[in-house]
């Protein structure tokens, strides 16, 4: 069995590190950064698109194609480099983050959206592009590790595993976020949103891992979540959920 080499831990207000207080003793700018946990947002860590419409926006200049395994592995390879600088933990989500910003509240970067895909699809309107999907809000692509009844999508979870245990041989931290606004509705309902926090947690456990902190979801108070159970007044039932695996 795999067998993990860092272990995070809360003491108080405090971070901890296979026992010890991150960045023991040390001060930056007058500021006490003992126990902080300096983190960089990887969110498409382990990023996919199965939208055939939007997939070659992705795609690695020297190949012409998108590869998602090409980039969890080469975010991998640089996790000692960053931990050799003083990074302590990476965040990463297993529905990605919009690749593209905020597009969708700016009419001119939602026409540029449109404009690069009719390169690859002239035919292609937005019916189409946004098949399926409540409207402009949702992202288009369909980046979601899970898929509408809340199963982990299982290369979704291979790369994610491969993430982790690189971040683990680092002496990282990975903070798993579970949801990202515009790709929740991808879950049909509450209760597979529910099943996707459980599976999750569950495999976390099952697998070994010390070096997991989860985030149910980026941002929740942004005003974009379609399931309430992950807006503001809701979330904490999740929270609860996931302390309660195992």
């Amino acid at each position: 069995m795999w067998k993990a080499r860092s272990e995070i831990e809360i003491d108080g207000d405090s971070w901890l590190i296979n026992g010890h207080p991150t960045y023991e003793g040390r001060w930056h700018q007058d500021i006490h950064i003992e126990g902080l946990l300096l983190n960089t947002r990887m969110a498409n860590g382990v990023f996919d698109d199965s939208n055939s419409l939007t997939r070659h926006l992705w795609a690695y200049p020297d190949t012409g194609i998108w590869e998602a395994g090409r980039n969890t592995i080469e975010l991998a390879k640089m996790l000692p480099v960053y931990a050799a600088h003083g990074l302590t933990a990476i965040n990463v989500n297993l529905q990605g983050g919009s690749p593209l910003g905020y597009y969708r509240d700016n009419p001119v970067f939602l026409n540029e959206l449109r404009r690069r895909i009719h390169v690859r699809h002239p035919g292609a309107g937005d019916t189409d592009i946004w098949a399926g999907l409540t409207g402009l809000g949702s992202q288009p692509w369909q980046s979601s590790g899970f898929d509408g009844a809340g199963v982990f999508d299982p290369e979704t979870c291979s790369r994610t595993a491969h993430l982790i245990e690189a971040a683990d041989a680092a002496g990282l931290i990975v903070c798993l976020g579970l949801f990202y606004f515009g790709q929740d509705e991808k879950l049909s309902d509450e209760k597979a949103v529910r099943a996707a926090v459980g599976e999750v947690c569950l495999w976390i456990l099952r697998q070994g891992y010390r070096n997991v902190i989860i985030e149910i979801n980026n941002e929740t108070d942004v005003p974009r979540y379609e399931h309430q159970i992950l807006q503001p007044h809701r979330v904490h039932e999740l929270i609860s959920q996931a302390r309660s695996v195992g």
